[in-house]
């Protein structure tokens, strides 16, 4: 979104639009070269923050990027679009079913749960004893979702808690990231790091230099619905670093993604 709300835009704004384009052109994502060096000089001059430096008409018809002569004609562009709506309503009802019936089978199925590190994490309000008699019982407290706070890497789910974090510890556990868990509310936080300069040989060591970012995951419960929030915040550190680990996590989570926050409550 356009406002120095969002995080993305942000850098846009502060004329950072170096980390803009290095946040879209992950490689885990797009190809090297996917964005152009012209197309990226469209986009960063029509996005700009104050409307007297964005470029006008004229100025974009005769921007080098569009000057090349590639251009798809109206009939192709509606074909595309045409196209990708299809596809993208039944990859939509595809997933709609696919998470309907993890939930089902959830739901329905045999109660288990959530131990990590010998300690058996429930709510408060959960009444039903741990299987794991001999297991140090955690009871947390879920605070309520706020919808006033401004979230840019958030899911909504049906799932309880217990299961929610269940899942994203072991899908951090997949990918070797350590985590810490809070003994007092349903959520848990993790540091990410990344190298930044030019590693070393063995005739000329370097020091490495590091970039961090430190991230909370939340589980927040929706008032008056029988559903919750996997909000990420970004607590220190690296901008980037927090955005590309977030939404690897968030898309490793899409099953637990089940609804949103304006869906009709069940």
């Amino acid at each position: 979104m356009a406002n120095e709300e969002d995080n993305y835009y942000k850098l846009l704004a502060t004329n950072r639009s170096d980390l803009f384009w290095k946040a879209h052109s992950n490689p885990q994502r797009k190809p090297e070269g996917f964005y152009s060096e012209e197309f990226k000089d469209l986009l960063t001059c029509m996005l700009q923050f104050h409307p007297h430096q964005r470029l006008c008409i004229a100025d974009i018809i005769g921007h080098p990027w569009l000057a090349n002569g590639n251009v798809a004609s109206p009939e192709q562009v509606r074909s595309e679009f045409a196209t990708r709506h299809e596809v993208n309503k039944q990859r939509a009802l595809a997933e709609a079913e696919r998470k309907q019936a993890t939930r089902d089978n959830h739901n329905n199925g045999p109660r288990r749960d959530f131990a990590l590190d010998g300690k058996v994490y429930l709510s408060h309000e959960d009444q039903v004893l741990p299987e794991n008699a001999t297991a140090e019982i955690v009871r947390l407290n879920v605070k309520d979702f706020n919808d006033n706070q401004g979230r840019t890497h958030a899911f909504f789910s049906h799932f309880r808690p217990d299961y929610l974090l269940q899942q994203l510890t072991s899908k951090m556990t997949e990918q070797g990231q350590q985590f810490t868990v809070s003994n007092t509310t349903w959520k848990l936080s993790f540091e990410v790091q990344k190298q930044i300069n030019e590693p070393g040989d063995a005739d000329n060591e370097v020091e490495p230099i590091y970039e961090k970012s430190k991230v909370q995951v939340e589980i927040l419960k929706v008032p008056d619905q029988e559903k919750f929030c996997v909000d990420f915040q970004r607590k220190a550190g690296s901008s980037i670093l927090f955005y590309d680990n977030a939404n690897k996590y968030i898309d490793l989570l899409e099953l637990c993604n089940n609804t949103t926050l304006d869906a009709d409550a069940e």
